[in-house]
């Protein structure tokens, strides 16, 4: 209770300034969220959090350096025929991983969220 009066506060205050704010929506299914899916398996334009990198600490290390690290949102926006790479975009930048390297991914899907437009 103590937590949704801060939260609406939070809301008011940044109304007053003409901004939007991202609220997640807490009413997702709890069994859609916790859903854990390999890089490969997940479907097109579907938000999803990076839960774990299953692989040896050198190629742990390269697939950090390009941004994708445990926690952060990303989705699946294109894949290649025959098996071939997958396009993922990081926020603004889009990488590209090998399908091999995809199956070490181990994602789940983010909760949906509610934007809010004040003007």
């Amino acid at each position: 209770m103590g937590c949704s009066c801060i939260m609406i506060v939070i809301i008011i205050c940044i109304g007053a300034f003409g901004l939007s704010v991202t609220i997640p929506n807490l009413n997702t299914p709890s069994n859609v969220v916790s859903q854990l899916l390999t890089l490969d398996q997940v479907p097109l334009n579907v938000d999803v959090i990076v839960t774990a990198i299953d692989t040896h600490a050198k190629t742990k290390l390269r697939i950090a350096s390009m941004g994708l690290r445990v926690g952060v949102q990303t989705r699946c926006v294109r894949r290649a025929v025959l098996g071939g790479p997958i396009q993922l975009r990081l926020g603004f930048t889009d990488l590209v991983l090998r399908k091999n390297d995809a199956k070490l991914v181990t994602v789940m899907l983010a909760p949906q969220s509610v934007t809010l437009q004040y003007a």
